[in-house]
């Protein structure tokens, strides 16, 4: 799972088409396996990260809501073999109006082997969260939050419009977060993002010498489509 991290989330998103392609002869268009643009990396200095997700449903606001313990989502961790993406949406009817997550709970989640945590909603605390050195991503920040209490753990959830299944494996960086679906043999994904990225290689080299010309690019598309 760690050498994907090597690849980032465009590379592995156009490697998952390749596998589809391969599955399905009539993919037309891009598979919708990565998150819109509204899910951000709010610590980009923090690098990409891969693993296995984890997902939990909250409201952040809402006082009438019938909570779960949080130890159901801890032990949810604590059995999970790292590396995890933790997947956590706000589901209050005030939808990003408070925290979904803070430094204190950064802690916590790295200590139960978390690399990284995916935000459907807003954070707090960002410069904590910095200092743990937990990655992150969200819609943005805000001081604080209300009632704040957890509602589902590991259930199929939307975040930043794509559906994500627990378990299924995600990269994630500066450009977002692209999954990859549990039919998709981890090794095939990577053989095919090494393909693209020397592919991408040997045309950056050969644009960058004197004398390229609009001719050979479109030579080189030829031999390697």
């Amino acid at each position: 799972i760690e050498k994907l991290r090597n690849f980032g989330s465009a590379t592995i998103a156009d490697a998952v088409k390749i596998n589809m392609e391969k599955i399905s002869n009539n993919l037309l268009s891009q598979p919708i396996n990565y998150t819109g643009p509204e899910i951000k990396s709010l610590l980009p200095q923090l690098g990409p990260v891969a693993g296995k997700i984890v997902t939990a449903e909250i409201t952040t606001n809402d006082p009438d809501s019938e909570g779960l313990h949080w130890d159901d989502y801890y032990d949810v961790l604590d059995r999970t073999k790292e590396p995890i993406i933790s997947i956590i949406k706000d589901i209050d009817t005030k939808t990003g109006r408070g925290a979904s997550f803070g430094d204190e709970m950064a802690a916590i989640n790295k200590a139960l082997g978390v690399h990284g945590v995916v935000i459907d909603g807003t954070i707090r605390d960002i410069e904590g969260i910095n200092e743990v050195g937990l990655p992150i991503w969200g819609k943005g920040l805000v001081p604080g939050h209300g009632a704040f209490k957890l509602i589902r753990v590991n259930s199929p959830i939307t975040v930043g419009q794509l559906l994500v299944t627990p378990f299924e494996l995600m990269v994630a960086d500066s450009n977002g977060c692209t999954k990859i679906p549990n039919n998709h043999k981890i090794t095939d994904i990577l053989k095919n993002a090494l393909t693209i990225a020397q592919k991408e290689n040997s045309l950056h080299e050969k644009m960058k010498k004197p004398g390229f010309t609009l001719s050979k690019y479109k030579a080189w598309i030829a031999q390697n489509r």
